[in-house]
């Protein structure tokens, strides 16, 4: 839920002032240690395709060798590129059914075993993907079912059906492939590979292994034999391994026996409920527990983690389980599909009993996380995690919590404190809707609260019994306009940030007892006239002493020794002109000295050196992709909170997390009228040639990433046509029509959220001059 706007926020600038709001909570903060304990990865649900009810049951999910995803559903194998889903049609039935397994094999090859069928996924010249069964030929009089597992070992691919396991041997240059069945004593319910063995189970026997290319059982396995076994996976040393059936719990092989392996969980694995599991590779395992959703486990057995439909799947049974090439995990469920980034150092805060909504501002104290919002301020409590209520709080918008001495206080109706897990307001502000609160550093004693009104100035002093006394000075008088923001400099100077693009500077004479001249404070104004196009209005600082602003050209610091706006070279990072009424454009101090900036969309921190220069980075702000970001706190450890318009979200950059993956780039499909050109990879350096006459092209191109795949953006440029290559675009098609005769070559760049190119991808074709003959079976014709 979005949290409302007053009326006298300008709703264009929006995206802008709730940026601000986030970037200006990284001030100096105490040393806390927040409860980070119910937080969950950042997720993603996915419906599959266009499917119905039973499209979303999911039984396998896995990636070919390009990135591609694929899903095995009820109804098909689906084939997602991160933007469009392509259900693949059967090649042995006229309907789709089950796809229950797929494998990505050693040699490249996809495999994928449906009910009744199982063979190859490849793509045809034009670059469509298709089915290729391997069972042409094969005894059509010999049933089976379900293919429940694809496994490889020692080179040969194994298709598990209850009734039979097929071991295929792929063709290679001088041997044509060959099929190899294996018949059950009883029924094959599961076979799994490790170490390069191969396993299978047989109800009511036990668990085999393959010996000399045979199926010998496993001596004091027979145990197993009551239930079928669901899981098999690696444990400390080769020849270990951890095995559970659908009841029973987990069991222990140390290459000899079989003993109980106790985990936290055991009083659900007691019952009909463990039916998939993967291990991962910070040496954890995912188990899926029926009515339960997941959980990750320690190879002690210990409870790292919980996913269940409160705080991220779908459905709480699941089905599939794949680790990504990113290290993202995708869970299939009975009811849809699930992305979460497992290894991230971005995780998720929610609340059963409370609508946090865009939280409008973050602040901690005593390892309390305070969290402003729409209608009140809760608390992520530091004994539990648990997020709760402040009692005291009147119904209001609270834009800004800033700890104090002995307290966090937040604005409103009035100024309040808050302690522990109550507030109380503070008398001489109740008449003063604010804004935003600024205790002075340089001016001790006072308190500067903004709104609506302006700047309302108060005077506190301590009082024995530890309380402070306030005292209502008044108005700046010279600041007519709403304050938004307010930022000191290291001469004492206060500066007030508005949305109407202007912004106050206000310099405080003193009386002869040291207080400040309030009613005789000068006060300057200054605009767009000043030297900053699109000026934002923002007040933001200190930054080395300093007070900054924004404007559409980039980052701007006032230099007090010749009283105007410089441009910060380092700070303003793009050389592109941001749009003022679509576009953000802002920048906050951190608590270790850091700068945060955002600039159309783009995130980087300036990191402070030694030296007292900054170097420019985009990890890890660059995770945050929520379209509203509206407030921040940063812990004394660099952990960072932050209040979006998808949820609390906690990002620790001390958190490994690998963002140098390869960005993969692929044409989808190239078209000319209704007929699909061949691919580049299959024209052997030929160009497709296409009539002038009412000519047209088209390209689909997609880049199959799948961290923050929504983030992807795309550069082309049709040589021979184009002056310069695109703008960096959210599309993933483009078309030409009646282009001048001549030969051209089409190139597409990609860039992922973290700015990684890809590699660029061209296409060659040929306009022929009108009236001159086709030339070949690469010519289109019409």
């Amino acid at each position: 839920m979005k949290a409302s706007i007053p009326p006298y926020i300008n709703s264009n600038l929006l995206g802008f002032f709730l940026f601000i709001l986030f970037l200006s909570q990284f001030g100096f903060q105490s040393q806390a240690q927040i409860n980070s304990s119910k937080g969950v990865p950042s997720y993603t649900n996915y419906v599959v395709g266009e499917l119905g009810i039973a499209g979303q049951q999911i039984w396998n999910v896995n990636q070919n060798k390009d990135g591609f995803l694929f899903v095995g559903t009820s109804t098909g194998l689906q084939k997602f590129d991160g933007k469009n889903w392509e259900l693949l049609n059967s090649p042995s039935t006229e309907f789709n059914t089950n796809v229950r397994s797929t494998l990505l094999a050693s040699d490249g090859t996809f495999y994928y075993g449906s009910l009744g069928d199982f063979g190859i996924v490849t793509t045809d010249s034009t670059g469509k993907t298709i089915e290729q069964s391997l069972l042409q030929g094969f005894p059509a009089d010999f049933i089976f079912n379900d293919i429940w597992s694809i496994r490889e070992s020692k080179g040969k691919i194994y298709f598990q059906a209850r009734e039979a396991i097929f071991i295929y041997t792929p063709a290679t240059d001088d041997q044509s492939g060959s099929l190899k069945i294996w018949k059950p004593d009883t029924e094959f319910m599961y076979a799994f590979s490790l170490d390069d063995s191969y396993y299978a189970h047989q109800m009511n026997l036990g668990l085999f292994q393959e010996i000399e290319e045979n199926l010998q059982l496993i001596p004091g396995s027979e145990f197993l034999g009551e239930d079928r076994v669901q899981v098999l996976l690696p444990y400390r040393e080769k020849g270990e391994f951890l095995v559970g059936a659908f009841a029973g719990g987990l069991f222990h092989f140390d290459g000899k026996n079989f003993e109980p392996f106790q985990t936290e969980i055991d009083d659900l694995l007691q019952g009909r409920s463990l039916y998939k599991a993967l291990a991962l590779p910070d040496s954890t395992y995912a188990l899926s527990v029926l009515g339960n959703g997941f959980f990750i486990i320690d190879r002690e057995g210990k409870i790292k983690a919980n996913f269940n439909t409160k705080n991220s799947i779908p459905d709480q049974s699941v089905y599939a389980f794949h680790l990504d090439n990113t290290e993202n995990l995708w869970v299939g469920t009975n009811s849809g599909l699930s992305k979460i980034e497992i290894f991230s150092p971005l995780t998720r805060f929610d609340s059963d009993t409370y609508e946090i909504g865009n939280a409008l501002s973050l602040s901690a104290f005593e390892n309390n996380l305070y969290i402003g919002t729409s209608t009140t301020v809760l608390y992520l409590d530091k004994s539990d995690g648990i997020i709760k209520k402040v009692e005291g709080i009147p119904n209001t918008q609270v834009f800004d919590l800033v700890e104090d001495t002995y307290s966090v206080l937040s604005t409103g109706v009035g100024l309040s404190e808050i302690k522990g897990s109550e507030a109380k307001l503070i008398p001489e502000t109740d008449n003063f809707q604010s804004l935003r609160v600024v205790i002075s550093k340089s001016h001790e004693g006072y308190v500067f609260l903004s709104g609506n009104y302006g700047i309302e100035v108060f005077k506190r002093e301590l009082n024995s019994n530890g309380q402070y006394q306030y005292e209502d000075i008044g108005p700046i008088s010279g600041v007519p306009r709403s304050v938004y923001s307010m930022a000191e400099n290291e001469e004492g100077e206060l500066w007030g940030g508005t949305q109407a693009g202007i912004l106050y500077r206000i310099i405080f004479p003193k009386t002869a007892s040291g207080n400040l001249d309030v009613p005789n404070a000068r006060v300057e104004e200054f605009g767009e006239n000043d030297g900053i196009r699109g000026l934002s209005g923002l007040a933001e600082g200190p930054i080395d002493g300093k007070v900054y602003t924004s404007g559409i050209d980039g980052f701007y610091f006032f230099n007090t020794s010749v009283n105007e706006f410089e441009r910060d070279p380092v700070f303003s990072f793009s050389d592109e002109v941001a749009d003022i009424n679509l576009d953000t454009y802002g920048l906050g101090i951190g608590e270790t000295g850091n700068v945060y900036l955002d600039f159309k969309g783009e995130k980087r921190y300036a990191k402070k050196q030694p030296d007292g220069s900054y170097q420019l980075k985009s990890y890890p702000v660059n995770l945050i992709t929520a379209s509203g970001v509206t407030s921040g706190y940063t812990e004394p450890s660099g952990v960072i909170w932050i209040g979006t318009d998808e949820g609390l979200m906690r990002l620790d950059p001390t958190k490994e997390y690998n963002v140098d993956h390869p960005v993969p780039l692929y044409f989808r499909s190239v078209s000319s009228g209704e007929k699909r050109l061949p691919l580049s990879k299959d024209l052997n350096e030929s160009r497709p040639e296409i009539p002038f006459k009412g000519n047209q092209i088209s390209f689909d191109y997609v880049a199959p990433f799948f961290v923050r795949e929504n983030k992807i953006l795309y550069q082309t440029f049709l040589e021979g046509y184009d002056e310069e290559w695109t703008e960096w675009e959210d599309i993933i098609t483009r078309e030409f029509t009646n282009l001048p005769y001549g030969s051209y070559t089409f190139k597409v760049k990609a860039k992922n959220t973290f700015n990684t190119p890809s590699d660029e991808i061209s296409y060659q074709f040929t306009i022929l001059p009108l009236g001159m003959p086709l030339g070949g079976p690469l010519s289109c014709i019409f």
